[in-house]
């Protein structure tokens, strides 16, 4: 059931890149390139929704409180394994209070990682695809020639 749905949601996406990819195969007859150009095609559109994930994150809390708050809340060497667990409990919930603080939200700041993810695996598919056809279609020449 599962499969069935994300292959509904997927199939518009292979279709598209399948189609690209062909389009620059005709350009240029080179499987590695076309798959380069691409490959970084897509990661050039992508790009904007890495970069919105990050933003927030970086703009709202500076590295410098974030470091503080890890150097005051580090774990000894000589710590049982318990102190270590709760060190790190109360750094989690430093950090916690340091992001509501300055409002950020950790689902806001993954969410455009999750947009990506379907776009990311119908481009590994499709590559996977064309690979395979590429190899088939390379041993019924040889075969042929033989």
């Amino acid at each position: 059931m599962f499969a069935s749905i994300v292959g509904q949601f997927g199939h518009p996406l292979y279709v598209a890149f399948a189609w690209i990819l062909a389009g620059t195969f005709a350009l240029i007859p080179n499987s590695a390139a076309a798959i380069a150009i691409m490959t970084l095609a897509v990661m050039i559109v992508l790009y904007p929704i890495t970069l919105r994930s990050s933003r927030p994150h970086e703009d709202a809390c500076p590295g410098t409180d974030i470091e503080r708050l890890r150097a005051r809340f580090k774990t000894q060497p000589g710590m049982t394994a318990s102190e270590r667990r709760e060190c790190q409990l109360r750094q989690h919930t430093a950090l916690k209070a340091l992001y509501e603080k300055n409002g950020i939200s950790l689902v806001r700041t993954h969410l455009p990682l999750l947009v990506q993810l379907p776009i990311l695996i119908a481009l590994n598919g499709t590559i996977r695809a064309w690979s395979i056809n590429q190899w088939w279609e390379a041993c019924s020449r040889l075969i042929r020639c033989i």
